[in-house]
């Protein structure tokens, strides 16, 4: 089925991914558990993004959050499509060192997907940061999600918070030594692990 937002136009396996999702148990740290609460008061739009590509967003992995207020939070995450780019934004073609010596001018050009409070970014294989993992399914597209100000919905008090990392950070953080991705992917934890470990069973 192809599916087009914005310069994006993707054939996506609907049904391989619902399937990689329906196999996944929730997770269970305190951020997770505040964005599915999230998840029940997503607008319109939001929902209808999730939908289009068959995922679940109570399922998705959410990770490097920053506490922005008392009743807020800034979140960031990624989940997993089956399927293949069709057509792609336009980007100028750069090494690492040349991003670094132009000041990351690459950058100036945003292709993500705004969608009510997320931004969507989808990632190409070919990208210096592309969080795929090697032992992934063939045919997988992450994309990454950002949302700036979700409300904290937990009764708990919030009891820490991880900053964001940017994409400069990582790049910055290959030029030292890139690590394999897959070994990347092993120092995952271990609930994301076996997450992953469940689904490359399709």
């Amino acid at each position: 089925m192809y599916i087009s937002y914005g310069e994006w136009t993707i054939d996506a396996n609907i049904t391989r991914t619902r399937m990689y999702y329906g196999r996944m148990s929730a997770a269970l740290d305190q951020f997770s558990r505040n964005f599915r609460l999230y998840c029940d008061r997503l607008t319109g739009e939001e929902h209808a993004f999730f939908d289009a590509f068959g995922i679940d967003p109570k399922r998705i992995f959410v990770e490097n959050t920053d506490v922005t207020g008392k009743r807020s939070t800034s979140i960031g995450g990624y989940f997993y499509i089956f399927g293949r780019f069709i057509s792609t934004p336009s980007q100028p073609s750069v090494s690492v060192s040349e991003l670094i010596k132009n000041g990351f001018s690459a950058f100036n050009k945003d292709t993500s997907v705004k969608i009510g409070s997320f931004n969507f970014e989808f990632q190409l294989e070919s990208d210096p940061y592309c969080d795929i993992p090697d032992d992934m399914p063939d045919e997988c597209i992450c994309v990454r999600f950002f949302c700036e100000d979700m409300e904290w919905l937990l009764p708990e008090k919030c009891r820490g918070s991880v900053r964001v990392r940017s994409r400069i950070d990582k790049l910055l953080s290959g030029i030292a030594g890139r690590v394999p991705r897959k070994e990347r992917a092993e120092k995952r934890d271990k609930v994301n692990a076996a997450r992953l470990l469940a689904a490359t069973i399709i």
